[in-house]
């Protein structure tokens, strides 16, 4: 055999050649991975080639000087490629027609627009099996394979054969040179992935995401850095797996949803520009610095399952299909998500348990200083980011997002729980909906007062242990007392929002809060605790919430709390919203009291909270409802002397017991008038001492039957009101 062989093929690489080539790569053996013109003369001398040193010389610059894409030193060439290029089946020979048909690229400047629909991916995957021979094709100079099995292809290898010498001679990203669309997509996806991964379960876990989320195939794109990064836009070492300025990330990152694609070995967990993507996608970064912004990323996790070799979709909140159960059937949304959800494999999880970002890879030890560059302008409560911050957040939030499962298999939550309260500095927690999974409800709020102990950092803490509805009702409801989520709620001294749902608890008794917990920092309240039929006593509760001087939101909802709400109750609890100065958001439902006669201290004190800017009240259903007098002056000493005017507000009366007909009405010309300026339909107009004095005028109006029921027919919707729906009062 001679040099001179290369010169006696012409055209892209065929099946003779190819098997020639593995034929030659197994002879050697390790020989064959060795780099250097030492190891490629030692080569020749057992393969019986004849040459000179100054042409294995000259041939190993040709090969490094740009004939493909190694650009190396002579030295750094391998004997797999020195063969290849005899054997005329280097990379950079291949024939890339199908790929890019017309031979042209599109410039496209802005890195992060560089994202493609899932053909373009496919079409990768078809072109390697293009040129396959019986399921095999190449070599991989990484791994020491004579040959490439078709269903283990995985990124680096179809970017060492088909991306660099593709991009190389066009001088472009692979999504220049491939991209021919008209319309720009409407949503983009940043993929954070190992590229270790295999091409095809690559394809395949696309295309299971945009079905699982509804997404249009032509009109979603997909970003990944090997195929938006080009030669020019490298980093200096010549590779495309970073940039030289780490913050492309944040630029690529910041306005995508992320999709995490998972190995079966979680080597993502492992690999630290993967980790980085995680961490930013689930809230760390500049804009986190202010707390009482939302996260505002997703981050969905897909996998391969082992068994079937099937791809599962783990998505971050419902999908749009499952929100509209919800709002249809509430509870069906989160129950659908559950059991769609069953089958993905929480081994792929387990890694994200114990991930440590201090101890993570990277493909160029170059890297890392990039990534510590980059770890520099991310912020973690207040501070900067370090490596074992970054590990403890993201440890949180992959077991947050695996209880729900964990709990729907019947497996034991402990651990999950123990990984949550290990992140110590967290400063929000919010758990998903349980109350579809829970079988044991006072076991689990034992063992997450225990983790609350530790979370002394706490700013904001939303639990939903409520059932929906009898679809979702679970085991939750036979939830009986709270008492012990209190002890966990006592640590928290730097609470500032709570919301608890137990909604549905229909033999809860009591809420063990006695006195209730210490939140004297607490700005926002939701109590969701409607449906508990058998609660006897909140007046200790109530009384509390006039201790919470800074609370700014107040959300009680007791409807259908057949024990509770006498006139006694609202005493107290008009009684603590007088001592609330600062309260802006207002939020009340007592519809289904059916014990309540009067609100008399309630409608007092409604017209001292001066700062009030939005006011729901629910009084539907309160059968005994006799007299709203008070709470109609007070709500229009709020609507014309104050900037409550302005803002949202609801009072619904359906069929309670509220009768105004033929009441009198002091200080309007017309009736119409009356309702538009007060913004509730004909309360009356009382004689008060109570609060600020209102100007009357002489014009009075007295509303007749016929009267009432035009307002009824004509009233659509008041000044400076919203979600006014099926609201009026009973016309008598």
């Amino acid at each position: 055999m001679a040099l001179e062989l290369r010169d006696a093929s012409e055209g892209k690489m065929v099946s003779e050649r190819f098997q020639e080539l593995k034929s030659l790569l197994v002879q050697l053996g390790e020989l064959a991975w060795r780099q250097g013109t030492t190891a490629i003369e030692e080569a020749c001398k057992v393969l019986d080639i004849a040459y000179k040193e100054s042409e294995i010389l000259e041939i190993c610059e040709e090969i490094s000087g740009g004939t493909f894409e190694t650009q190396g030193e002579p030295l750094d060439v391998a004997v797999c490629d020195f063969l290849a290029y005899l054997l005329r089946s280097t990379p950079a020979e291949q024939e890339f027609e199908p790929l890019n048909p017309s031979e042209n690229a599109t410039a496209i400047h802005r890195l992060e627009e560089r994202a493609l629909p899932l053909h373009y991916f496919r079409a990768l995957f078809r072109f390697a099996e293009g040129v396959s021979y019986n399921g095999e094709l190449w070599y991989d100079l990484e791994q020491h394979l004579p040959s490439i099995k078709l269903p283990k292809l995985n990124i680096y290898q179809v970017h060492h054969w088909i991306i660099e010498p593709l991009t190389f001679r066009e001088d472009f990203s692979y999504a220049e040179v491939v991209i021919n669309e008209t319309k720009p997509p409407k949503r983009i996806w940043f993929i954070s992935h190992w590229w270790g991964e295999a091409m095809c379960n690559f394809v395949q876990c696309l295309a299971k995401h945009i079905d699982i989320r509804r997404m249009s195939v032509s009109r979603t794109a997909y970003w990944a850095a090997w195929a938006a990064i080009g030669p020019s836009d490298a980093a200096p070492t010549g590779r495309a797996t970073a940039a030289a300025d780490a913050l492309l990330t944040a630029r690529v990152l910041a306005p995508r949803q992320v999709l995490l694609m998972l190995g079966p070995e979680g080597e993502a967990f492992r690999r630290s520009w993967c980790v980085l993507e995680m961490a930013v996608a689930t809230g760390l970064g500049e804009a986190r610095k202010d707390h009482q912004k939302p996260r505002s990323g997703t981050l969905d996790l897909v996998t391969m399952r082992p068994d079937v070799r099937l791809p599962v979709v783990l998505t971050d909140g419902l999908t749009e299909v499952e929100e509209e159960w919800e709002a249809k059937h509430p509870g069906m949304g989160h129950i659908g998500k559950t059991d769609r959800e069953k089958s993905f494999p929480l081994e792929a999880l387990h890694t994200g348990l114990g991930v440590d970002f201090a101890s993570c890879k990277t493909s160029v030890p170059a890297e890392r200083t990039w990534i510590y560059h980059f770890l520099e302008r991310l912020v973690l409560v207040d501070e900067p980011a370090s490596a074992e911050g970054i590990s403890r957040h993201l440890r949180s939030f992959f077991a947050r997002t695996a209880v729900v499962q964990v709990l729907n298999r019947q497996l034991p939550v402990a651990p999950y729980l123990a990984v949550i309260a290990q992140n110590v500095v967290q400063k929000e927690l919010t758990l998903p909906c349980l109350a579809h999974v829970l079988e044991d409800p006072e076991t689990f709020l034992s063992l997450l007062s225990q983790s609350l102990a530790s979370l002394t950092e706490l700013e904001s803490l939303k639990l939903d242990l409520g059932w929906r509805s009898i679809y979702a009702n679970g085991h939750v409801s036979h939830l009986a007392s709270a008492e012990c989520l209190a002890e966990g709620l006592r640590n928290l001294g730097h609470l500032k929002e709570l919301a608890l749902r137990l909604n549905g608890c229909v033999n809860l008794l009591h809420l063990g809060w006695s006195p209730a917990p210490p939140t004297l920092t607490l700005q926002r309240l939701e109590l969701r605790l409607d449906g508990c039929e058998r609660l006897q006593d909140l007046s200790e509760l109530l009384r509390c919430i006039g201790d919470l001087q800074q609370l700014t939101s107040l959300q009680l909802s007791l409807a259908g709390c057949k024990g509770l709400m006498v006139d006694s109750d609202l005493v107290l609890l008009g009684k603590s919203l007088r001592q609330l100065p600062k309260l802006r958001q207002l939020f009340l439902d007592l519809s289904g009291a059916k014990r309540i006669f009067y609100v008399i201290e309630l409608g007092k004190s409604i017209r001292c909270l001066r700062d009030l800017q939005e006011f729901h009240l629910d009084l539907s259903f309160c059968v005994n409802l006799s007299d709203i007098s008070h709470l109609g002056n007070s709500i229009r000493i709020l609507l014309t002397e104050t900037t409550f005017g302005t803002g949202p507000f609801m009072l619904k009366l359906e069929k309670s017991g509220v009768r105004i007909n033929r009441e009198k009405v002091v200080g309007y010309d017309t009736a119409q008038g009356f309702v538009k300026a007060l913004g509730v339909r004909a309360l009356s107009d009382p004689e008060d001492d109570v609060g600020l004095q209102v100007e009357k005028p002489q014009s009075t109006v007295w509303l007749t039957h016929l009267e009432e029921m035009a307002i009824k027919r004509s009233f659509r919707l008041p000044m400076g009101c919203q979600g006014f729906h099926k609201g009026c009062p009973r016309l008598y």
